[in-house]
């Protein structure tokens, strides 16, 4: 009887390794904790309508109007910031293009 050494191969990550700056929870502990979690309320929120792109306008209005940011280049920061962290993914608005360049 011989007893033989197997060797595993080496796990690898399924869909790779994750970005140096793949931070999903860091909405939840930086200062504009509130706005952020209101900000991916409102995108659950429309994921249940089968709407999956919002503009930042559509995100100002969908949120709760007591806690809104007056203007929409703070929801539009907040954006940013999460789809830097890896919670959302932000794409091309070609429905707004007005020219072919």
């Amino acid at each position: 009887m011989t007893s033989e050494t197997s060797q595993r191969p080496e796990a690898s990550q399924p869909f790779g390794p994750a970005p140096a700056d793949y931070a999903p929870f860091a909405h939840l502990t930086v200062p504009n904790a509130p706005l952020y979690r209101q900000v991916m309320r409102a995108f659950l929120a429309a994921k249940e309508r089968f709407a999956v792109h919002l503009r930042p306008e559509d995100v100002h209005a969908a949120l709760d109007a007591g806690s809104r940011p007056a203007d929409v280049e703070a929801v539009t920061q907040a954006l940013d910031k999460l789809v830097e962290w890896g919670n959302l993914r932000a794409d091309p608005d070609h429905a707004r293009v007005t020219a072919v360049e």
